[in-house]
């Protein structure tokens, strides 16, 4: 992918968005300074799920920093890296998709822990990097919430 290739442009291959919507949606970020994906959302070209997939994609080449309470977390996530783990890795799933699951990080592990995660997930791993406090806390609070459901 080069660094040219955006959100939309991988967007276009999960859904038919015409030159025309892309324009449209970019015109909008330009004055909302809202995500590519939360407009096209909100103009009902497409679902979550399409926008997760294109983040994956794009997350194929890079590595993005987030804020683990804006993304969220799918507490059906959880289940399918246990906290052992969770908390030996200092990692928290966030998304799960078929194929992929996408985990917030401190710090990039190792190649060999990361060859563990994906080998007890079953699914290639994207990362995303956190803030070190948020994500201890999150583990903490988002596994203890999942045990006591």
């Amino acid at each position: 992918m080069t660094e040219s290739q955006r959100i939309g442009e991988l967007l276009s291959r999960i859904i038919p968005l015409t030159q025309h919507d892309i324009e449209e949606i970019l015109h909008e970020q330009a004055v909302s300074n809202r995500r590519f994906g939360d407009i096209a959302m909100g103009m009902g070209l497409c679902k979550p799920e399409h926008v997760w997939r294109a983040w994956l994609d794009q997350l194929e080449h890079k590595v993005d920093r987030i804020r683990i309470d804006q993304i969220g977390v799918d507490a059906q996530t959880l289940s399918v890296l246990p906290k052992s783990l969770a908390e030996r890795f200092r990692v928290l799933p966030l998304r799960s998709l078929p194929n992929d699951l996408l985990i917030a990080c401190a710090s990039i592990p190792q190649s060999e822990d990361l060859a563990e995660i994906e080998r007890v997930v079953g699914r290639r791993v994207k990362l995303v990097l956190a803030d070190s406090d948020e994500l201890g806390r999150a583990i903490d609070r988002y596994y203890r919430a999942s045990e006591a459901a």
